[in-house]
């Protein structure tokens, strides 16, 4: 996969479930590459609907993530 687009130079945060295959191990050194300052975390677990299957973890770590880059 070539990745094409502009670079987001911002903070960002990438969550996936274990069991999901939307985000793979190959993937990563992509999402570098157009969010170099991007965090990928996987929730144990849980498929793609991480936000859904474990809710209170999914927001503990999104807050999480916003007081840090604050």
């Amino acid at each position: 996969v070539d990745p094409q687009g502009e670079v987001f130079i911002a903070p960002c945060l990438f969550l996936k479930g274990e069991y999901s295959s939307y985000i793979d191990q190959q993937s990563v050194p992509i999402i570098k590459s157009l969010f170099p300052q991007s965090s990928v975390q996987t929730i144990d677990a849980v498929g793609h609907w991480l936000h859904a299957e474990k809710p209170e973890l999914f927001n503990q770590i999104v807050l999480q993530y916003i007081r840090e880059i604050s």
